[in-house]
């Protein structure tokens, strides 16, 4: 079914998957460029625009 919406070019139902995969691993300390790579963006542009405050606070460890 995902390969359907892929042809048909109807990616809605990727994007909140896409936001928890990137927010959760910056959340974690990965590299943005990795994630952006990983996203398949060509630089942290994109990144750093739309996930800066999981970049800068990451995850309060004294929440957990």
């Amino acid at each position: 079914m995902a390969l359907m919406w892929r042809l048909r070019g109807d990616v809605r139902y990727r994007k909140p998957t896409r936001h928890t995969f990137a927010s959760s691993l910056l959340m974690l300390g990965a590299n943005p460029l990795y994630v952006a790579t990983q996203m398949a963006h060509v630089d942290t542009t994109m990144i750093t625009k739309h996930y800066e405050k999981w970049i800068e606070n990451g995850i309060d460890v004294d929440k957990l």
